[in-house]
Parts: C-alpha cells; structure tokens; sequence
C-alpha cells in the first residue's frame, strides 16, 4: 500500500469506533465505522451472500466474489488490482480508476523505445502538448502521424489509468474493518477503538 494512503488513513481512522449494527450466523454483517460525535470519514461495511458493500464518505463500492466475502478479503493481501476484479459497482463520483498523465507518458515511452531517439521526443512532445485531461491525451494518439494509425488503436487500452486515491482509502479501509471486526470475535467488547 502506498505510505501516503496508509498514513493518511491510519490519522483519519486515529478515533474511529466499530458498531456492529447487524450480524448473523448467513454472514449478513452491518458495520458501522466512525468516530463518535461526528459523522466526519464515517463509513459502513455490509455483507450478504456473495457481496460486500463500502458506503461512506470516501466513496461507494460493491464487490462480489464469493459467499462470505470476509473470508475473500481476509485471504488475499492488498491488492487494487485484483480487488478492483470484484467490483460490481462503483462510486458516481469518482469511480476506481484516474488518469495520471505522468503514468501514461511512462506507458507511452514503454511503447515507443524500439523508435530512433528523434522519432522518440518528436511523440513524446506531441503528447507533452495534450497534457490536461485524459479525453486530450487519447486525442493525441488519435492525431500522432509517427507510427501507424492502427499503433494507437487500441491506446485507451493501456495502462494510462492509476487506481484512484478513494479506491485505494476504501481498500485499506476494508482490510482495517475486517482485521477489528476479527478481533471482536475474539471475545472483545462489540464497540471497540482503531
């Protein structure tokens, strides 16, 4: 996980309390996870037969894998990339994927290094120039002359995306809440303290 991320929300989460809102012997689980007296990096984590639901202030997301999907979570080490396999549903606002202009260059120069090195900074200064949305950048390898038009065909395809800040949060939020939830289970009080 990205140290950023995880300092973040280790300070976020510093107060935080778990509820346990529901809970039976199905794996039907409502959790509800915040600090007390504000509703402030709140969020919840439901459980029902093959899915898992994060809803809070970091976003929305709807996984589905397998029946109790703590042991899913609880399984596999963190990992965007496969977690974002599972997605069923993600936030309105922000989705799981941003384009990073910086990634996608990095992408680009991967794609183009068996070029002679003029051909190489003539692209990579063309696509310098589209450098503010992701939208700009694809209608740089749609207009780029220097390879084959059918080069760039499939360019969306590539990997000009990270996963976005709020994914990775709720991600770490994920495993943090399942690790507490675990926890109580262990004979713990049913609201505990991060």
């Amino acid at each position: 996980m990205n140290k950023d991320i995880t300092e973040q929300f280790q300070n976020e989460i510093a107060k935080h309390q778990m509820i346990v809102e529901a809970d039976d012997d199905a794996g039907n689980r409502r959790l509800f996870f915040g600090r007390p007296g504000t509703m402030i990096m709140h969020f919840r984590i439901i459980t029902f037969a093959d899915y898992l639901v994060y809803t809070g202030d970091m976003g929305s997301f709807i996984f589905r894998r397998q029946k109790d999907m703590f042991t899913f979570f609880r399984g596999e080490s963190w990992s965007p990339r496969y977690w974002s396999e599972k997605l069923e549903a993600t936030d309105r606002c922000d989705g799981f994927l941003d384009f990073e202009h910086d990634h996608a260059m990095a992408g680009i120069r991967s794609h183009i290094e068996h070029l002679p090195e003029t051909d190489r900074l003539t692209i990579e200064s063309h696509f310098d120039d589209y450098y503010l949305t992701e939208l700009e950048f694809l209608e740089a390898a749609r207009t780029c002359t220097l390879l084959p038009q059918d080069y760039w065909d499939d360019f969306s395809q590539w990997m000009i995306k990270v996963y976005s800040h709020r994914f990775k949060w709720c991600c770490h939020a994920i495993g943090w809440a399942i690790s507490t939830y675990d926890k109580t289970q262990k004979g713990a009080d049913l609201c505990i303290s991060a």
